[in-house]
């Protein structure tokens, strides 16, 4: 019976727009016995892409609407699921697996959690999140390295920023997994950026443009590459949730997507830029 619940739950996982493939082990039930408890993996397996108050989703599956409530709350503290007005009305919906779940795991990642997601990914779950048409993520240019004097606004870094009013960095949950994997990176950790068009309740992780802006050019001073989501308008990141976007800082020692082409072997994982690097010979050692 317990199995049977995340078996529903990695369905549902499935249907949303980053996926969540099976694979031939079913690795990704260990994976999901490791975050979700059997009663939330029930509960979550109910929810799906759109937001819904609490009441909606009680009606539905036959339980006490505060009970309900508090399930969700103490899931979406964890990352598990996605919540809207915590204070008020509350709505929820089912986190993606990636970029979601994964990347709340920032305090509970550990040893064991590490190797059950790199099992998942190498068994087929790499292949299916990344492989898809179109990418999940797109490589944006490094600020003034563009030779043009009109640059697109979503091939540039620093206007992605100038159009948002707030800002938050975290750590980046690759290099936290890779760590718990005893495989360590010389590179930053605090580099992942979120940033909003809306004001937002002021959070420990908010940062100014300013310092959005330093984090990018440490990033690009450590050889790393700016990548945001591909999806301009109904992708994954909802202005509901309070984050217009997204900007990774990845390096291809660590980063999910970017191993998925120099590990997997999934060329299309990342979208490529307009732009193509110009090498100078004579400048290489």
């Amino acid at each position: 019976m317990a199995k049977d619940v995340y078996d529903k739950l990695a369905d549902a996982l499935g249907k949303l727009p980053n996926g969540f493939p099976r694979t031939p082990s079913n690795a990704e039930i260990p994976l999901l016995q490791k975050l979700f408890s059997p009663e939330e993996a029930e509960l979550a397996s109910q929810l799906g892409a759109d937001l819904e108050p609490v009441d909606e989703i009680s009606e539905r599956i036959g339980m006490e609407t505060e009970k309900v409530g508090a399930k969700l709350l103490r899931m979406a503290k964890r990352g598990l699921v996605w919540v809207e007005e915590p204070r008020g009305k509350a709505r929820f919906r089912l986190a993606p697996f990636v970029f979601g779940i994964f990347e709340s795991q920032r305090k509970r990642m550990d040893h064991q959690l590490a190797h059950l997601v790199e099992d998942y990914m190498a068994d087929g779950g790499a292949a299916g999140i990344m492989g898809v048409e179109p990418a999940i993520h797109r490589v944006v240019p490094a600020k003034g390295t563009i030779k043009t004097e009109w640059i697109l606004p979503y091939e540039d870094v620093q206007a992605i920023l100038d159009s948002a009013k707030t800002f938050r960095v975290q750590d980046c949950i690759c290099r936290i997994q890779m760590d718990k994997l005893d495989r360590r990176c010389k590179f930053p950790l605090r580099v992942c950026l979120t940033y909003s068009s809306k004001e937002r309740p002021p959070s420990r992780r908010d940062i100014t443009k300013e310092e959005a802006m330093e984090i990018l050019d440490k990033a690009e001073e450590a050889g790393l590459v700016h990548s945001v989501c591909n999806v301009r308008e109904g992708g994954l990141w909802s202005h509901d949730l309070g984050i217009d976007g997204y900007i990774c800082n990845c390096c291809g020692c660590c980063c999910g997507v970017l191993q998925g082409i120099t590990e997997f072997g999934i060329e299309n994982s990342v979208a490529d830029s307009i732009y193509y690097a110009e090498i100078n010979a004579e400048e290489c050692l």
